[in-house]
């Protein structure tokens, strides 16, 4: 074909349960809540539309557009198995953190989402991330984002025209016993960013292989040498 190309693939990813999916070749990610243990899947993208646009005669940009919480089911750092052992508030808080980041931008999360179908974009308009998305996570990650539905996290600090508006959010699975203010690991001051204790992960039955890490042979670039010892 010759000229300027634009696709918008629309298949039932708009339903509740998509019965169809486009799998990208080449791409795979990791699915945590294998039973078993993580396994490698082919990246797949069930859920919303798919928007193909050229970018500048040279190739095609390819987007996501999908709904908040159909987004939030792709996420999936948390097992889901904690939901029926005691841990659904967990599955809860995960469902709740990742929501601000198509509201304030691709760069809000410490890392693109990496579950199984980790989620990718807005409502409207779309956005141009294109992150795999749409996987049909287990029972207690329906029930999780059911429950948060429309949840977003907000600070008296962050506000426009008198409003409060969502917040960047930043999530990973190992802190070291401790979460680090702002300004030491991104050089602003953000009043809800602040150091926390985080000592849960690094319970043993919480079976972390990273609660621990080994020490740098040197010290970080953000932290002064007279405030660094091996």
């Amino acid at each position: 074909m010759q000229g300027p190309c634009t696709v918008d693939a629309e298949w039932d990813g708009w339903s509740g349960h998509p019965t169809t999916a486009l799998e990208q070749g080449g791409c795979s990610l990791p699915d945590w809540n294998a039973p078993g243990g993580t396994v490698w899947r082919p990246c797949r993208y069930a859920r919303g539309t798919l928007h193909i646009r050229p970018d500048n005669d040279t190739g095609f940009d390819a987007s996501i557009e999908m709904g908040l919480e159909d987004y939030i089911l792709g996420i999936s750092e948390s097992p889901y198995a904690w939901g029926s052992s005691g841990g659904m508030a967990a599955l809860e808080a995960q469902a709740v953190a990742p929501a601000p980041m198509p509201c304030t931008g691709p760069s809000s999360g410490a890392t693109p989402p990496p579950g199984p179908g980790a989620g990718a974009t807005s409502t409207t308009p779309p956005s141009t991330s294109s992150m795999p998305a749409g996987a049909t996570p287990p029972r207690n990650g329906w029930i999780a984002v059911a429950a948060t539905a429309g949840k977003v996290m907000t600070h008296p600090s962050e506000t426009r025209d008198g409003a409060l508006i969502p917040i960047e959010t930043f999530y990973s699975s190992s802190t070291f016993g401790w979460t680090e203010d702002s300004e030491n690991g991104f050089t602003a001051y953000v009043p809800y960013l602040r150091a926390v204790d985080d000592h849960w992960s690094r319970l043993p039955e919480t079976g972390n292989p990273n609660a621990r890490w080994p020490a740098p042979s040197a010290p970080p670039t953000w932290l002064p040498a007279w405030a660094w010892a091996p």
